[in-house]
């Protein structure tokens, strides 16, 4: 299962490398995140480690690998109070319950995980890809993490066309894509083939259909590109990380068709913004819209 979200109890009771080991298995690239419970979570696992007056050079660590933590996107918040007259575990299981995280790391297995199970048995599911219905709602919502932790998203589908008939498609899922990141800056650069993209009126449609709904915070480039030069792999990226899309961006309403989507590995991820990113201008680029927000 993609995107599971995990709480781990900042008192659990983990030596310095237990703990590394342990946060070495979450972030984009992994599929699965840390729910920030409390908010200030990351200092009261500094805080407890500090208690126990382990050595300046042993929490000069812990803070630099829960930095990398942060940095690899695998801290995510979660969307309920915190009740302080309530123990971590009564709000852990608390946002549980409510379907806000998948799972407790704690010293009590009897309500989630063992800390020291994950790290002897690799008791956490294997995260890194699944099977989704291929509705925009769905493709919008795995691609969440991703979205939020990101200002300048890369989009990559050979195959885009719009058609303003099309109850769902390519319209449906842009339109679910700007309602997603309308929140925060967002730049949108998308990669097609230039000779499927205009094969229909899609840049009158999209500035029809998709160019009202930009926020002045939100813009969207296209890239052209000749149809031997585009790639046939379907994706997401961000220098955050990225998703692959195993059938593109064109959405169903046909709830029973599912595909596979997954993260990239780091080195995969790295590869593809090495060639869309940052060697762009060795691209043949057909043609560039912009459209502002």
């Amino acid at each position: 299962m993609i995107n599971q979200k995990f709480a781990l109890n900042p008192e659990v009771q983990l030596e310095p490398l237990e703990l590394m080991l342990i946060l070495s298995k979450f972030g984009l690239s992994e599929g699965r995140f840390i729910s920030r419970l409390p908010d200030g979570w990351r200092q009261q696992v500094i805080q407890e480690f500090e208690k126990r007056n382990l050595g300046t050079i042993e929490v000069v660590r812990i803070k630099r690998h829960l930095q990398s933590l942060k940095e690899r996107c695998g801290i995510l918040n979660v969307s309920i109070a915190y009740k302080e007259e309530l123990s971590w575990l009564k709000n852990a299981f608390h946002a549980k319950t409510k379907g806000l995280i998948d799972d407790i790391i704690s010293d009590d297995i009897n309500h989630g995980l063992s800390a020291k199970d994950i790290i002897d048995s690799d008791s956490l599911r294997e995260c890194r890809d699944t099977k989704i219905t291929w509705t925009a709602d769905e493709m919008i919502k795995v691609a969440m993490p991703l979205l939020s932790f990101s200002e300048e998203i890369y989009i990559v589908d050979r195959f885009i066309k719009l058609r303003s008939s099309e109850p769902d498609g390519y319209v449906a899922f842009f339109k679910k894509l700007i309602q997603a990141t309308q929140s925060k800056k967002t730049k949108l650069i998308i990669y097609c083939a230039q000779e499927v993209f205009n094969q229909t009126n899609s840049e009158k449609i999209f500035r029809e259909k998709i160019s009202p709904l930009l926020s002045s915070r939100q813009s969207i480039e296209f890239f052209l590109l000749p149809d031997h030069a585009a790639p046939h792999e379907r994706f997401i990226i961000s220098i955050k990380g990225g998703i692959y899309f195993d059938k593109g961006f064109h959405s169903s309403i046909d709830s029973s068709e599912r595909h596979m989507v997954g993260y990239y590995s780091k080195s995969a991820h790295e590869q593809q913004w090495k060639d869309f990113v940052e060697n762009r201008s060795s691209l043949k680029i057909e043609k560039h819209i912009k459209i502002p927000g």
